[in-house]
C-alpha cells in the first residue's frame, strides 16, 4: 500500500584505493520471489496511496501514521472494509501462521 517504490536497491561497497580514491563495487541485488530485478523499475503497491508533494509538505513527523496522513487515511479506511467483509463471510480471510514462513520465497526461489 502506498506509492510505487524508488527502485535504488543495489548493495554497494566502496573500496578505497591506494591513490586516495575509490572504486565502488555492486556486491548484492534484490530480487522479487519471482527472481525480477527490482533495480530501476520498483514495486507497485496492491493498493494506491498517494501523497502530493503539497500533502508532503504540509505533514508533519509527528501527524505520521495518523488521521492527518493521506496515506494512513487509504491504510485505515482499506483495512475496515476488509475486516467489515470478512467478519460478513464476503471474502475468505488469510490467517497469518508464523510457523509457515516460505524460506525458500524469502531467499528468492519462490513464486511472486
Amino acid at each position: 500500500m502506498g506509492k510505487k517504490t524508488l527502485g535504488k536497491v543495489l548493495l554497494e561497497w566502496v573500496r578505497g584505493l591506494s591513490d586516495g580514491s575509490g572504486m565502488t563495487v555492486t556486491i548484492a541485488k534484490y530480487l522479487t520471489p519471482s527472481g525480477r530485478d527490482i533495480h530501476k523499475h520498483g514495486i507497485q503497491p496492491d493498493i494506491a496511496a498517494k501523497l502530493s508533494e503539497e500533502d508532503a509538505r504540509n505533514l508533519k513527523f509527528e501527524q505520521l501514521g495518523t488521521r492527518s496522513d493521506p496515506q494512513y487515511k487509504v491504510a485505515e479506511t482499506t483495512l475496515s472494509k476488509q475486516l467489515t467483509a470478512a467478519s460478513a463471510g464476503v471474502i475468505k480471510a488469510k490467517i497469518y501462521n508464523p510457523a509457515s514462513s516460505n524460506i525458500p520465497a524469502a531467499l528468492g526461489a519462490g513464486e511472486e
